[in-house]
C-alpha cells in the first residue's frame, strides 16, 4: 500500500524550505569567481519523499514494498513488514539512488557510513539513540528542527512512511555521502581556477619578471641564495602557483563539506 505524494512544499515548511535552498542553489565560489551548479534535492531523499505512505499490513498479509526495502539492503530472506524496518528503508533509498548503503538493519550502522557533518542539511541521515541498549536506535531523513525537535522523513515510524519529530537529545549524529578529494564540485572548482590562471599567463610572466629583475639587481642577495631567483623561469613559478592555489581551493571546499556536507 502506497500513499499519496507529497509536494515538497507539504515536507518542508517555509523555514526549512529557506535553508535547503540557501545551501543548494546556484552560488558563486569564493575562488576567482569560478560557478558552479548544486542539485536542488538529493536524489535518495527525492526517493524516500515518493515513499510517503507506505505502511505495515495488519494481520498475516505484509506489504510488498516493505519487503522489497529488505531485499533491496541484501536481505531478501526476511518476507514479512513486522522486522524492524527504518535501516532497510533508508538503505533502500541510498541503493536506488546508485549509492552503497551499511546493508545492515541496525541503526547505529549508519554512523560509521559515509562521512559525520557538524550542521545537518534537509535530506542527510540522521541517527538516534533508542530504548536502554547501546545497540538500539533510529534512522531516517533529516528535515528540519524547532523547540528541541528534529523533524525526519523515515521508515517504519507508527508503522508507516513519514514525518516525525524526535527529541535534540536523542540525537546521535548526522551522516552524508563521502565526496571529498575527488568530489566533482572540487575538480570543476580547481579546473575553472587553473582556466583563468591559464589566460592570464601573460600578466604573471610580467610580475615574475619584474620580481626576477629585482632579485638580480640585489647581486649580494641572489648570490647568498645561490642564484635561484634568477635560474626560476615563470611558466615554472606560474604552475606552482597554480598547484597551491587547487590545493587551497580543495582544502577550503572539503571545509564546507565537513560542516554542511555541500
Amino acid at each position: 500500500m502506497r500513499g499519496r505524494k507529497m509536494p515538497m512544499q507539504s515536507l518542508l515548511g517555509a523555514s526549512e524550505l529557506r535553508g535547503f535552498y540557501h545551501n543548494n542553489k546556484t552560488k558563486p565560489c569564493t575562488c576567482v569567481g569560478f560557478f558552479y551548479e548544486r542539485n536542488k534535492m538529493f536524489k535518495w531523499f527525492e526517493i524516500a519523499q515518493n515513499e510517503q505512505g507506505v505502511e505495515e499490513v495488519k494481520g498475516k498479509k505484509h506489504n510488498a514494498d516493505i519487503v522489497q526495502y529488505f531485499a533491496d539492503v541484501g536481505h531478501a530472506g526476511i518476507k514479512n513488514d513486522e522486522t524492524a524496518w527504518c535501516a532497510a528503508f533508508v538503505g533502500s533509498c541510498l541503493e536506488k539512488a546508485g549509492l552503497t548503503s551499511t546493508r545492515a538493519l541496525n541503526a547505529r550502522s549508519y554512523l560509521k557510513w559515509g562521512r559525520k557533518i557538524t550542521k545537518p542539511v534537509p535530506g542527510c541521515i540522521v541517527v538516534f539513540k533508542r530504548g536502554t541498549s547501546s545497540w538500539q536506535g533510529h534512522v531516517a531523513f533529516y528535515i528540519g528542527q524547532s523547540d528541541g525537535r528534529i523533524k525526519v522523513l523515515g521508515g517504519n515510524q507508527g508503522d508507516r512512511v513519514k514525518v516525525s519529530s524526535y527529541s535534540a537529545d536523542d540525537l546521535l549524529g548526522y551522516r552524508l555521502p563521502k565526496s571529498k578529494l575527488g568530489s566533482k564540485s572540487n575538480w570543476a572548482a580547481g579546473a575553472g581556477s587553473i582556466g583563468v590562471i591559464v589566460s592570464q599567463a601573460e600578466t604573471i610572466g610580467e610580475v615574475i619578471d619584474k620580481v626576477t629583475d629585482i632579485s638580480q639587481r640585489g647581486g649580494d642577495l641572489a648570490d647568498k641564495i645561490g642564484g635561484i631567483s634568477a635560474a626560476v623561469s615563470w611558466p615554472l613559478v606560474a604552475f606552482l602557483l597554480v598547484i597551491g592555489l587547487f590545493a587551497f581551493i580543495i582544502y577550503e571546499r572539503n571545509k564546507k563539506v565537513d560542516e554542511y556536507g555541500i
